[in-house]
């Protein structure tokens, strides 16, 4: 009898010693649960101001503030026009920042996007269904639309137009009067200048050259 007695006792201990220690481990788990999503808290980095908009093609677009600091982004400043969140990504946290803005006077409407570091600006326009991401800029009066894809660390700026399927990345710059349209891919170290236009219907990847 004592024996058992000596086991149930052990066996209870044991059950009060194993919740406690699970309470332990919940209470550890939760605070770093806690701690570690206040540091990756998701914040909005803008907002869009209903009061000053202005309608492009028929489109109501909205001025954005900053909600807070951000690379060269004071919290407070305003920003360009968009169309709707969709147009540039309003997601800030620890773990993954995006330093993309629209500035001045530029405009990204319809299903555009920007997005991973990249800068619109001036009196730039992007619509369609066009994306720029990974460090790209689109200023001065360019124009880029239709479903063209410009990313890596591409500049497009003075009176650019591209548009319909072009491709652009790795380090390209298009300015002045250029117009790149159809699907051109353009890939490299490359300058396209001047009232030169490119297109094509099919295919054409161009690799490190100057026009």
């Amino acid at each position: 009898m004592f024996a058992f007695q000596v086991v149930n006792h052990l066996i209870r201990e044991g059950r009060r010693n194993r919740k406690r220690g699970e309470e332990d481990n919940d209470s550890y788990y939760n605070d770093n649960y806690q701690k570690n999503n206040k540091k990756g808290k998701k914040r909005k980095k803008y907002e869009l101001l209903k009061h000053d908009t202005i309608t492009v093609s028929g489109v109501e677009l909205y001025r954005i503030r900053a909600l807070i600091t951000f690379g060269n982004v004071k919290k407070g400043d305003l920003g360009g026009y968009i169309q709707s969140e969709g147009n540039l990504r309003n997601i800030f946290e620890s773990d993954d920042e995006d330093f993309s803005w629209v500035y001045d006077n530029a405009k990204v409407y319809g299903n555009a996007r920007v997005y991973f570091d990249s800068k619109i600006h001036g009196n730039a326009q992007v619509f369609g269904n066009a994306e720029i991401f990974n460090k790209s800029e689109v200023f001065d009066n360019a124009q880029v639309f239709g479903d063209v894809e410009i990313y890596h660390s591409v500049k497009i700026y003075g009176n650019v137009k591209i548009f319909e399927n072009a491709k652009l990345c790795g380090g390209v710059e298009v300015f002045d009067d250029a117009r790149i349209s159809g699907r051109v891919e353009l890939f490299g170290e490359s300058e396209i200048c001047g009232a030169i236009e490119i297109y094509w219907t099919e295919c054409k990847v161009v690799y490190d050259f100057a026009w």
